[in-house]
């Protein structure tokens, strides 16, 4: 879902958006819809503003906040409010100084709390880049498994007094909800294959 903001983008392919972030945000809407109508999640990514491969665990997209309001967030804002995908993943990059998996601004403030996202939010692959302050961002899953940043230093951080175990719960929720959503998916299809 992200901008084509450079010919040399390496994935730029993958994207919906090309340089129109309205288009982007319709085109994504409208799939999300046809896939997740047969019970299937959708994850959209990766949030925000990964735009370039070269260095792109490292890189620090230095923008506005005009420039990422209306550029970078919109494509991400129209398929949440049109088509309420399951699943949002992460981008690797710093957005001014902070990494997006440590953002809270972007995956509390911006996700939650305005546009009332309430699924998952995951890490892209190994893209974790602490232990509590990811939590507290909110980031529920740490992907791929088996985890790497988090598993024993998560459980560690909580016997060691760095975070509460309450502050997990809303992560655990949100997964919980998110494999109960599918399982019940395929209960239902299983039901209406046998009465076939």
């Amino acid at each position: 879902m992200c901008l084509h903001r450079s010919p040399l983008g390496g994935r730029n392919f993958e994207s919906f958006s090309g340089d129109d972030p309205f288009l982007g945000g319709k085109l994504a809407a409208a799939y999300i819809n046809a896939v997740q109508k047969h019970g299937i999640a959708t994850t959209i990514k990766h949030f925000a503003a990964n735009d370039q491969e070269t260095s792109r665990f490292v890189v620090n997209q230095i923008m506005t906040e005009r420039c990422l309001r209306e550029l970078h967030l919109v494509p991400f804002q129209i398929a949440i409010r049109d088509a309420n995908p399951w699943c949002v993943m992460a981008s690797y990059s710093k957005i001014n100084g902070v990494y997006a998996s440590n953002n809270k601004k972007l995956l509390t403030g911006i996700l939650r709390e305005e546009w009332g996202f309430e699924g998952i939010v995951m890490s892209d692959w190994f893209g974790v880049n602490s232990i509590v302050p990811s939590v507290d961002a909110g980031i529920d899953l740490e992907m791929p498994g088996p985890a790497r940043k988090r598993g024993k230093n998560l459980s560690d951080a909580v016997k060691k007094g760095f975070m509460e175990e309450k502050t997990l719960d809303p992560c655990v929720r949100r997964i919980l909800q998110l494999v109960g959503l599918s399982f019940q998916r395929i209960c239902v299809g299983a039901v209406v294959r046998v009465r076939s």
